[in-house]
């Protein structure tokens, strides 16, 4: 289904927002409160902001909530290419690290749930999920040289959700169907690729765009009826969403074709599952999910060696009749990982095993400069304080410690192109979420 950003006014609040990866290319969460304990969602119940993380959990809510939200998000990302291989200077001159300039963003999100009578709810939201990008612009600096190949990339990508969801005894059920909207843009200076005498006709192409359809299922358990109150168990499974960017990702790669480097334009968002605990005694509550995100079964992804996401998060949270307190951990594995095969042999390769070196250094080089999804470990806090009955304020702060990749690239060496030896990329996020709620 293809879809122009005019027709969509909605789409048109989120046409400037650049998002940036933290568990993969996904968000830890969506909303103040999750945000804060960590990212923890699948079995704590954070009122209308469950929609997404576990639709299940808009059944403990009682009459009707709004929430709207906002992040600020400061990512910091770096990248150098050392050249270490026998290369003329003057073809590719060593470079120091270089700051991405896209460094200052705006997520929005809006959620709501209501009661619509015994036993079942109604949700809806519109939640700024995930994304990436990279501005290695050599224009906006005095340097005439493509420092990182001026590579420029941009993935937003924004989901539509309608939880519904039915709860008795204690059990709670949920269907969720989804659209998700991406755009994607790719480009970069291709001159330090060029060799003998071969001069790529590379043309910058369009934002492209697409929307998708899928679903969610959603389950929590409440013990309260074997006396273990404050006791919940929950689980989740989202779908993938199969996006198609028209001629970015082909376009992009041309140039590497020569390696046997073939990916089409999908860019499938991957299927996603996770359980989940919580408990809550006396106003202290703590919760723990384990998430799995499976990138390397996606398209696109999968094909430039991304392997899949194990998501640790734990939170802890103290609520009062007035405010609450919250903190968290979140914790994922880097999905970019150095490529085997990509490093530059000392010793005379087949023209087979070259070209496959150079493929894989090839993933690496664009992993590294337009989607460093990087980002491991991080600590939140938040806090929320009850205005008046039925309004309240709730915000959050996430610090991603930095992380830092290094990836080889010399490999493109074997096969006469003009590269350095290796990549490497440092990621720092700091981010504050504000959000207002309505009750009714």
């Amino acid at each position: 289904m293809k879809l122009t950003i005019n027709k969509l006014l909605l789409l048109s609040f989120f046409s400037s927002c650049w998002l940036y990866a933290t568990n993969g290319a996904n968000l830890i969460a969506m909303g103040a409160k999750s945000r804060g304990m960590g990212g923890v969602g699948i079995a704590m119940p954070h009122g209308a902001e469950s929609g997404l993380a576990n639709g299940a959990l808009i059944t403990t809510m009682e009459g009707t909530e709004v929430a709207f939200g906002g992040t600020l998000f400061l990512p910091i990302i770096t990248a150098n290419l050392s050249l270490k291989a026998p290369v003329p200077p003057s073809q590719m001159p060593t470079q120091q690290f270089i700051q991405s300039s896209s460094d200052t963003n705006m997520i929005p999100e809006v959620s709501l749930a209501t009661k619509i009578k015994d036993h079942w709810y109604l949700g809806f939201g519109v939640w700024g999920v995930a994304g990436m990008g990279t501005d290695y612009v050599a224009g906006k600096r005095t340097d005439p040289q493509p420092h990182n190949f001026g590579m420029r990339t941009n993935l937003q990508l924004l989901q539509l959700g309608m939880p519904m969801a039915y709860t008795n005894h204690g059990f709670s059920f949920s269907f969720t169907p989804m659209i998700m909207y991406g755009n994607l843009k790719i480009d970069y200076d291709d001159t330090p690729l060029e060799q003998g005498g071969t001069v790529f006709d590379r043309p910058e192409i369009p934002l492209s765009q697409d929307v998708a359809a899928g679903f969610g299922f959603g389950f929590s358990y409440d013990f309260r009826q074997f006396k273990l109150d404050g006791l919940r168990i929950g689980a989740n499974y989202r779908s993938s969403f199969l996006l198609t960017y028209k001629d970015q990702i082909s376009n992009a790669i041309r140039p590497f074709n020569q390696f046997g480097l073939d990916i089409a334009d999908d860019l499938e968002q991957p299927e996603e599952f996770g359980i989940g605990v919580s408990y809550t005694r006396s106003g202290h509550s703590v919760a723990f999910d384990l998430k799995k995100t499976l990138w390397s079964k996606a398209k696109g992804y999968g094909d430039f060696g991304w392997e899949d996401g194990t998501i640790y998060a734990g939170g802890y949270q103290y609520k009062t009749e007035k405010w609450a307190v919250r903190v968290g951990y979140n914790y994922s594995k880097s999905v970019v990982v150095n490529l085997e095969g990509a490093t530059l042999s000392q010793t005379a390769l087949s023209p087979e095993k070259a070209k496959a070196s150079a493929k894989q250094a090839s993933l690496n080089v664009f992993n590294i400069l337009g989607f460093p999804a990087t980002a491991e470990e991080h600590y939140t806090a938040g806090a929320s304080y009850k205005v008046s009955k039925s309004f309240s304020v709730d915000i959050a702060g996430v610090y991603q410690v930095e992380s830092t990749v290094t990836v080889d690239s010399g490999a493109l060496n074997n096969v006469g192109v003009r590269a350095p030896l290796e990549a490497k990329t440092t990621h720092q996020e700091t981010s504050g979420t504000v959000q207002l709620v309505y009750n009714f």
